[in-house]
């Protein structure tokens, strides 16, 4: 429960530095994006395909630069196979909830804007680890294409390979990685 009110917390925050961008007509965004997350490596192995979601809030430097924060959740289905990240998943499903720093360069100013980004971040996980952790760290390149509908509404769409990094044992470290594909929308304060 306590993981939660932390979420609780970063959501209130959120809407907090959204309301205020109301006010100061700062050049904040704020957007959501469906996922599918398609499982690759060991987590394929182990997992069904998952859907899920992002809100995404994002300050606008310029045109071309953009930095901010996603919180996320997804959902597999866990197959219960003799897989070694399988045995790992404590019950019917794998929920993951990453929550991440974000930075964005856009490369066009025109109707289209194609884009790079890089999510850094932590993300919790209900999985049986023997170091009974349930928070790893998450890195995600991704690739997308904003289209803009109107000067502040936004359509998105984008692939995103997120890399989760975990401890199965006491020393070493595992990789879990699903590819993310993404579609939605954002508003531009």
């Amino acid at each position: 429960m306590r993981k939660f009110s932390y979420l609780k917390q970063l959501l209130i925050a959120v809407v907090l530095i959204s309301t205020g961008s109301f006010s100061a007509k700062a050049q904040y965004s704020l957007g959501f994006t469906a996922n599918y997350g398609l499982a690759t490596d060991d987590l394929a192995k182990a997992a069904k395909n998952a859907f899920g979601g992002t809100l995404q809030l994002r300050y606008h430097y310029d045109d071309y630069i953009k930095m901010g924060i996603d919180v996320g959740y997804i959902s597999f289905e866990n197959k219960n196979t003799d897989s070694k990240v399988s045995p790992l998943i404590d019950g019917n499903k794998l929920n993951i909830l990453p929550i991440t720093a974000v930075f964005e360069v856009h490369f066009n100013n025109n109707k289209f804007h194609p884009f790079m980004a890089i999510d850094l971040g932590w993300a919790y996980a209900n999985l049986k680890l023997i170091t009974n952790s349930k928070n790893f760290v998450i890195v995600a390149p991704q690739f997308g294409l904003d289209y803009a509908v109107s000067d502040q509404l936004f359509i998105r769409a984008s692939v995103k390979d997120n890399i989760l990094i975990y401890n199965r044992l006491n020393s070493g470290s595992d990789l879990m990685s699903y590819i993310g594909l993404n579609v939605g929308a954002y508003y531009k304060f």
